[in-house]
């Protein structure tokens, strides 16, 4: 969870739910929220190792991470366009 942090600080809380689905095949899945302003970031993976759900579900929420970090930087930049508009 410490390589979340490297792509965005503003995680409020992160929660990892590990499960396990034994009824056809021994499947282990884990899912990662991630609390951040304004919103929730979900990701769940499915293998039969629990590393191997933990690594793609981290992947999975970095491009998340990336995702949410560039909406923001684009409400950004049309508040600063509109109050040069203004100007």
């Amino acid at each position: 969870m410490g390589r979340l942090e490297r792509f965005y600080d503003g995680i409020v809380t992160a929660d990892v739910i590990l499960s396990y689905e034994g009824s056809t095949k021994s499947a282990k899945c884990a899912e990662v929220n991630l609390h951040v302003y304004g919103g929730l970031l979900t990701a769940k993976e499915t293998s039969d190792d629990y590393l191997k759900s933990i690594d793609a579900a981290v992947g999975k929420m970095t491009m998340q991470l990336s995702k949410y970090k560039t909406k923001l930087r684009m409400k950004d930049k049309s508040k600063v366009r509109a109050i040069k508009d203004k100007v």
